[in-house]
């Protein structure tokens, strides 16, 4: 049975496609059959943050009815198999939000999990997406401005049927200007799955072009990233030698 689990994020800039990349990487790496499939069909950046900027077969042709899935389906050096979205103007512009309730039909056996990068919490795309999702994570980082924009983005899926499994906080510097993951659990009335720091490790992966997990898998920020990925599948963390 294929399981779609969107990752969804209320803004900018919190690290949501680091997370979707990090965390289908590490589900692999647990012996999870897991594909990331990028699903904001209007700012894809999977395939930026992968270095694969030539894929000549995307979510878009599929969504075209022009291409199979699996024409679309690409296998990064690091294992990580995704299917990425168009990147080019003519992709963005050639897209309603509606398009994404066909993604269901395509993705029938790809993968036992299938990990969604979802467009913004703001965009128009949001009820459309969310419609699609067997569960979700909300990625966001423990400001007001982030965590207000988190609650609408919950508040919004509570309109549909979907599992919210709860929130990853990210970017965290643990200081005294941050809202705590108490606080932060009772204001959005959801789980804190995992908190994940601010690192200089996470922006050497990503010049890189690799995901972190790979790219540097003993780091304390990999090793959260697996834990995170136990958590998503009910099983007891058990460290992973790559």
């Amino acid at each position: 049975m294929t399981k779609l689990i969107g990752i969804l994020s209320g803004k900018g800039g919190v690290g949501k496609t680091t997370l979707a990349i990090n965390l289908t990487t590490a589900l692999s790496l647990l012996g999870q059959d897991s594909v990331l499939i990028d699903a904001d069909l209007t700012k894809a950046n999977v395939s930026v943050h992968l270095g694969a900027y030539r894929c000549t077969t995307t979510l878009h042709e599929v969504l075209w009815q022009q291409k199979s899935i699996q024409d679309a389906l690409y296998l990064h050096p690091s294992g990580l198999r995704f299917v990425p979205a168009g990147i080019s103007l003519y992709h963005a512009k050639n897209t309603t939000p509606e398009l994404i309730k066909g993604l269901p039909a395509h993705t029938k056996g790809i993968a036992t999990s299938v990990i969604l990068d979802g467009p913004l919490g703001a965009s128009g795309q949001l009820p459309a997406f969310l419609s699609i999702l067997d569960e979700l994570i909300v990625v966001t980082t423990p400001d007001l401005p982030s965590l207000s924009d988190t609650l609408r983005v919950l508040q919004e899926a509570q309109q549909h049927p979907v599992a919210i499994k709860g929130v990853v906080v990210n970017r965290a510097h643990f200081n005294a200007f941050e809202i705590d993951q108490e606080s932060i659990a009772a204001m959005l009335q959801v789980p804190v799955l995992s908190v994940l720091p601010e690192h200089m490790s996470l922006r050497e992966a990503l010049k890189k072009e690799k995901p972190l997990v790979s790219h540097d898998p003993h780091c304390e920020i990999s090793k959260a990233f697996k834990k995170l990925a136990s958590r998503v599948i009910d099983e007891e963390y058990h460290a992973i030698i790559p």
